[in-house]
């Protein structure tokens, strides 16, 4: 079999020259804070601790935090850069209690895969005792319910 000319054209040029950048993966490694109420009424921001946090543009445009696990449940907030070891980001809101991963990226493609969580708490009250307290506010009480951290 021959080849003519414009099969030669699919052909990959050895003269070609091709560049890879290599860097350290980011990694997470502590969650500031780890876990808030469901019901927050005020915008909270996480700060996350990690390592080799990098930006591959000037104004780290990319960097973005995903609460969840894709495709259903993630939920995607954009991030701050603040250091190499720091980022930041608002916590979004949830309608439930639930545990989230908690990941970050870069360059909008890879993405941590360090299993840090946060969890979305929500306070419920069932009982109190006892049902009558001094007025001098020395009685101590016991809160009975779920929910609590």
């Amino acid at each position: 079999m021959s080849l003519n000319n414009q099969d030669w054209d699919d052909v990959i040029n050895p003269n070609d020259t091709h560049s890879y950048e290599y860097y350290a993966a980011p990694h997470l490694t502590k969650l500031y804070p780890s876990y808030g109420p469901v019901k927050a009424k005020n915008l909270h921001i996480m700060e996350i601790e990690g390592t080799n946090f990098e930006c591959p543009d000037e104004n780290c445009t990319d960097l973005k935090v995903r609460f969840g696990e894709p495709p259903y449940q993630g939920i995607y907030v954009p991030g701050t850069y603040l250091n190499s070891t720091f980022i930041s980001c608002p916590i979004p809101k949830y309608t439930k209690p639930d545990v989230l991963r908690v990941e970050a990226t870069f360059n909008d493609e890879d993405y941590t895969d360090d299993g840090l969580t946060y969890g979305y708490y929500d306070p419920y009250v069932l009982n109190v005792k006892p049902r009558l307290i001094s007025v001098e506010g020395t009685t101590k009480v016991e809160i009975i319910g779920f929910g609590f951290v």
